[in-house]
């Protein structure tokens, strides 16, 4: 007959551990049923902190962006102010040699009395001939063949090449096949050739220096302007190097031209 010892009797669970086995029961079974509701509660929670953070962000963001693009937009505005004031100065410079030679003429006896009259361009390419205009004053307001036409001044852009009672017709400078004389610099001979679309060339030794923006002028008594390189090519081992020009308006986007009536 086998019997069991009293020490070996199964251990009993005391209170204290029964009652803190059912609390951490309690605890994961609540967890599991409430896991939605208390991370929802956590959520919302944490959410003002996180968007307080992503708001900053952005607005530091904003910022610096909106910091970049008005120093960029300072910069641009600096940049056209001195542009503008080079230009002007060049402007005022350009008038009063302009004057100081027609004065200077005056006082030589060879004074300029050539009246000018302005005038409307009725049409322009592709309504005419490319390197032509029309214009609307002819005979009865004494335009005649062979006046010079100007953009502005003694800009220069082409001649009355036929006359009409009340219209007439301008032949560019530029205009395909038309030759005409030129002073590179004022002093320098150069032969224009009319290329179209407000462009011309022209040849000139290889020692004679040529930048681009310089003048060509007419041959006259008075400054007539009316061209400025815009190129210049130097082929290797030639003798002669290409010299191209803009005329100084763009003859698609005149809407008035100033005819110098010639004295009789």
């Amino acid at each position: 007959m086998t019997t069991i010892s009293n020490n070996r009797r199964r251990k009993k669970i005391s209170p204290r551990a029964a009652f803190f086995l059912i609390i951490i029961a309690v605890v994961l079974c609540a967890g599991l049923l409430w896991r939605d509701a208390a991370a929802n509660l956590v959520w919302k929670m944490l959410s003002p902190v996180l968007s307080m953070r992503n708001e900053a962000a952005v607005s530091s963001t904003g910022f610096f962006g909106g910091f970049a693009s008005n120093v960029k937009l300072a910069e641009e505005n600096r940049l056209l102010h001195e542009a503008l004031a080079s230009t002007t100065s060049l402007l005022v410079d350009r008038n009063f040699l302009y004057a100081e030679n027609l004065d200077l003429k005056r006082r030589l006896g060879r004074t300029i009395t050539n009246p000018i009259l302005l005038a409307a361009v009725l049409m322009r390419p592709p309504g005419i001939p490319y390197g032509t205009l029309m214009i609307d004053v002819g005979s009865r307001d004494g335009v005649r063949e062979g006046d010079l036409v100007s953009s502005s001044g003694s800009s220069y852009v082409g001649r009355i090449s036929t006359v009409y009672d009340t219209t007439a017709r301008v032949t560019l400078f530029s205009a395909p096949g038309q030759t005409h004389q030129g002073l590179l610099r004022g002093e320098v001979p150069l032969t224009l050739v009319g290329q179209g679309s407000g462009s011309m060339s022209g040849e000139v030794p290889v020692g004679i220096g040529v930048s681009v923006g310089d003048p060509v002028l007419l041959p006259s008594i008075t400054p007539e302007f009316i061209a400025r390189v815009s190129a210049v090519n130097h082929p290797e081992g030639q003798s002669f190097q290409s010299v191209y020009l803009s005329i100084p308006s763009n003859p698609l986007e005149l809407r008035f031209v100033e005819v110098h009536i010639r004295g009789n």
